[in-house]
């Protein structure tokens, strides 16, 4: 009995167990293309479409596809497994990483990445990351997603050269990182931008932030506990999401409390050329919250410190009270004389003249706001 007992563990451990083991593997296309941001080109057709030949198998079982768009305008297009959606796909926003992974039926689209997934494991399906991106591109939504993918981007020369990469960046112990930062409210209106001030430190990650609340708007750079420190401002949960994930690389725009974070830990100053990659692909990061900042009006008050500090309250001068106090006009009596003749027509009030690099040069000023950042980080 007990012979027996034994022949029938051993079958099931050689014949069936296996089975089951593998049943979540399917074997997904794996390919990439490189080509640049022209929308309609002949090398954009001809390019997207990916080799159905080469294939992977992938643990969880799940098949992605993507495309995404770099800040210099070169696009990225693949298939594979999770792991080579995340080493091709660089700089977007973690949630959507967050979101894919182990999704075994995941669609999204905006203007810097297509990702989707599928998990279906027929032997006609298991190119689902190839076919079903095919698919989600062919629906009702085609024309939005190609007009919206890539629009905000820079166009390269048809000369351009790339070439398709699928890279991880490891963290390392520990790595240099810049330390310091500054409050940009109002910078805009400012005769004299704020000086530069910082310090090279050594930390087991790098962080670069900016974040506000309804007073003001704070920049800068340092180790997770800097950023904690400053933007106080931050959800809970996002705080901690973001503390779990620091070191390897995290990337979160919030415009709601005009707050952008990125941390990494992969090579020293990271921050820097993350930040500008990452800004690159959430314009709205400048076209909205730096330039709503920039018109804010500035007291002179306001120091690089936590947002939680209330502002100082500012005193007015006598001679700015004087300048404010109301002055009464006097009233005509009744036995006043009252004029009948038409009163001298009054000019018109001219249109507020707009220069060549926006409204009111609010985008000239924002962009200085930016460029004040980045030269900070770098």
């Amino acid at each position: 009995m007990k012979f027996c007992r034994s022949i029938l563990l051993l079958l099931f451990f050689v014949f069936i167990l296996p089975t089951f083991i593998n049943a979540s593997r399917t074997k997904c296309a794996l390919d990439g293309q490189c080509y640049l941001n022209l929308f309609g080109s002949k090398e954009e057709v001809k390019k997207s479409v990916l080799n159905e030949d080469k294939l992977k198998e992938c643990d969880d079982g799940i098949c992605y596809a993507f495309k995404c768009i770099q800040s210099d305008g070169i696009i990225m297009h693949g298939s594979g497994c999770y792991e080579d959606f995340v080493n091709t796909c660089h700089n977007i926003q973690s949630k959507i990483y967050e979101a894919a992974k182990g999704n075994r039926v995941y669609k999204y689209y905006d203007e810097n990445v297509i990702v989707v997934s599928s998990a279906v494991n027929d032997a006609p399906n298991r190119l689902v990351g190839y076919t079903i991106s095919r698919n989600f591109l062919e629906t009702s939504k085609s024309k939005d997603i190609k007009k919206l993918f890539g629009s905000k981007h820079d166009v390269p020369g048809e000369g351009t050269k790339c070439q398709y990469k699928s890279y991880s960046s490891p963290p390392k112990p520990s790595v240099q990182c810049r330390k310091g930062g500054g409050c940009l409210t109002g910078m805009g209106g400012l005769k004299e931008l704020p000086s530069v001030k910082h310090q090279n430190v050594s930390s087991s990650e790098c962080f670069a932030f900016a974040c506000g609340n309804d007073e003001r708007f704070m920049s800068g750079a340092g180790d997770f506990e800097d950023f904690e420190k400053i933007c106080t401002n931050m959800p809970l949960a996002d705080m901690q999401k973001i503390k779990a994930n620091k070191k390897d690389g995290y990337f979160y725009f919030n415009e709601t409390i005009s707050t952008l974070v990125v941390s990494c830990s992969d090579a020293d100053f990271c921050a820097s050329e993350k930040w500008y990659h990452f800004t690159k692909n959430v314009p709205e990061f400048n076209d909205k919250v730096v330039n709503k900042w920039d018109k804010k009006s500035n007291t002179g008050t306001c120091n690089y410190e936590s947002l939680s500090i209330p502002l100082p309250k500012v005193v007015p001068t006598p001679e700015e009270k004087a300048s404010t106090k109301l002055v009464t006009q006097p009233q005509p009596s009744e036995s006043d004389e009252i004029s009948t003749s038409e009163p001298e027509p009054q000019p018109e009030p001219q249109p507020l003249k707009q220069d060549e690099n926006g409204a009111n040069g609010f985008k000239l000023s924002g962009m200085l706001i930016f460029g004040f950042i980045l030269f900070y980080l770098w």
